[in-house]
């Protein structure tokens, strides 16, 4: 029988630039973001015990210096991604949907006021 975990939930950063009322990492104290060096050794970790998916959440994961690359070191790895973001950084957004295919990425994306600006809208509806 099979009991690893089919997925991670990882935070590489607390850091956010919104407040939304119902996120349950609002009032945690800020630490340190995840280092590249270290997140490698995490991601080697997930793939030497078979585990499939990373969910990256925050703060808001965009945030974070190196997300990007962070985001490299899983997918070469062949970890299947869900990034869930608050939507404000859609350039990355729009950079990792070109970079990676549907197969290793999911994007998320919460919606929490009546209005979505139109470079986010025109990125959620292509």
């Amino acid at each position: 029988m099979n009991h690893r975990p089919s997925y991670i939930q990882f935070y590489p950063t607390l850091s956010c630039n919104q407040s939304c009322s119902f996120c349950f990492n609002r009032h945690l104290k800020l630490t340190e973001d995840v280092t590249v060096t270290d997140f490698g050794r995490i991601v080697s970790i997930v793939k030497e015990l078979g585990i499939p998916n990373m969910d990256i959440l925050g703060g808001e994961p965009t945030l974070h210096p190196d997300f990007l690359t962070l985001m490299d070191l899983m997918c070469r790895n062949g970890i299947q991604v869900a990034v869930s973001s608050n939507g404000t950084d859609v350039k990355a957004l729009e950079a990792l949907s070109e970079k990676y295919a549907k197969k290793f990425l999911r994007i998320g994306i919460s919606i929490n006021g009546h209005k979505v600006d139109a470079p986010l809208l025109k990125y959620i509806v292509q």
